[in-house]
């Protein structure tokens, strides 16, 4: 081939003609690139469709993830307010326990109405309301609905509490309101405390020979809760020092003992255990007293609580209010009295007295001391209730300083229900 005829041969290659008897390479052009061009819409279409779903998917994720933090910030809030509420109700229940401006004056009315407690927390602001339940349905069947209602059975059938009956504790209503610019609760409790009708017949109530040492003072009269001489305290008088016919009180120093000391109690009179000195059943060291087990060293201070120590106990100074209980679990005098029929020697081994003594020191204690046995309540300082010893087989040596016992029931009233703790209704709004 000439150069002529090459390069005429190249230049119709290059215009996509093909000389004679030249075959075109398949799969370069021609029909394959035009089908290629065709599918390439239904691609970008795939890929929009492809993009779409994806950003709603991405929407929806924005979204719930949006609802969950929105969800998660009102809960917190309203658990918050809850919290708070809370708090309230805790704050007013020690204003109830301090025996202070909030203690209910006697006779019990509608009308009592102390100051409602304000105050902030958490950037929630709370107020708190307490007010005596009012009986409008007549829950205790008297016909009467304008008075206050007194814990009992009655109107509480299936609380574990025991009745408290004429003498019993008002139910007392505690509304806590909280809030803050988007969160509110408002939690409403109805509280009260147990009020026992205790077994006193003196100052020192006992079942046993007496033996006073030193200068301790025994006085039977009345007395308010401070122990200043009260011709209006309830109950009036009682003698000194209580036991049954034929023990014996016998002293040595100066001790002073005013009204005189009785010793002509039948012994159905003085109690026995922890259960009778307080009117509760025979099975309430199992039951009602079990909540108070206390290890000796938390007792003093006490603080208008009920504390029970299964053992021995003495201690430097024992100061507070409210009602300690030194006695081992099943302890019974009779059980441990060879004198008596009751006498059981192995019994009595196995469930020795609780003794409580050497009591030391110049603290205060208001309310009521209930031991198995008694030897030393020494020091200087001064007890305003009364003091139950329950054995029959010790003589107790009650007293080696000055230290002063004045019965107070006011102080007993005040101070023996215990602190208000139980819980009998509960609602959050």
């Amino acid at each position: 081939m000439s150069p002529r005829e090459q390069r005429v041969t190249r230049c119709a290659a290059l215009d996509g003609d093909q000389p004679e008897g030249v075959r075109r390479p398949e799969g370069r052009a021609g029909g394959q690139s035009r089908g290629l061009a065709d599918e390439s819409g239904i691609a970008l279409v795939i890929t929009l469709l492809i993009l779409v779903t994806l950003t709603f998917i991405g929407l929806a994720s924005f979204f719930n993830s949006s609802t969950d933090v929105m969800i998660t910030g009102n809960q917190k809030g309203t658990s918050q307010a809850l919290y708070v509420a809370e708090a309230g109700i805790a704050d007013m229940i020690d204003a109830l326990n301090s025996n202070g401006a909030y203690a209910p004056p006697t006779p019990y009315t509608t009308a009592w109405a102390p100051a409602d407690v304000t105050s902030t927390a958490g950037g929630f602001s709370y107020t708190v309301r307490v007010r005596h339940k009012v009986d409008t349905d007549d829950c205790d069947g008297d016909s009467v609905t304008a008075e206050v209602v007194q814990y009992d059975k009655a109107c509480y059938p299936g609380s574990p509490i025991p009745a408290g009956g004429a003498s019993a504790y008002p139910v007392e209503v505690v509304t806590s309101t909280a809030t803050t610019d988007r969160y509110h609760n408002q939690t409403v409790l109805e509280v009260t405390k147990q009020k026992f009708t205790y077994k006193v017949t003196g100052a020192l109530t006992a079942q046993s020979n007496v033996q006073l040492n030193g200068n301790i003072t025994v006085d039977g009269n009345t007395h308010d809760i401070n122990g200043n001489p009260s011709a209006t305290a309830c109950g009036g008088a009682l003698p000194s020092i209580s036991t049954i016919v034929g023990k014996t009180v016998t002293t040595s120093g100066s001790p002073t003992t005013t009204p005189a000391a009785d010793n002509t109690k039948a012994d159905a009179d003085q109690p026995d255990t922890p259960c009778e000195a307080l009117g509760l059943a025979a099975d309430c060291e199992t039951t009602t007293l079990v909540d108070y087990i206390t290890a000796a060293a938390n007792v003093s201070p006490m603080s208008g609580d009920i504390k029970w120590v299964q053992g021995n106990y003495a201690s430097a100074c024992l100061g507070g209010t409210g009602m300690l209980i030194v006695h081992t679990p099943g302890f019974d005098p009779k059980k441990c009295n060879p004198a008596d029929a009751a006498y059981d020697v192995a019994w009595c081994a196995a469930h020795p007295p609780a003794n409580l003594g050497n009591i030391t020191g110049n603290c205060t204690f208001k309310g009521l001391i209930i031991a198995d046995s008694i030897d030393k309540l020494a020091g200087s300082g001064t007890i305003i209730g009364a003091v139950i010893s329950m054995t029959e087989i010790q003589a107790d040596k009650v007293g080696a300083g000055t230290l002063t016992l004045k019965y107070s029931c006011a102080a007993l009233d005040e101070f023996v229900g215990g602190k208000i703790n139980h819980k009998l209704a509960w609602e959050r709004k």
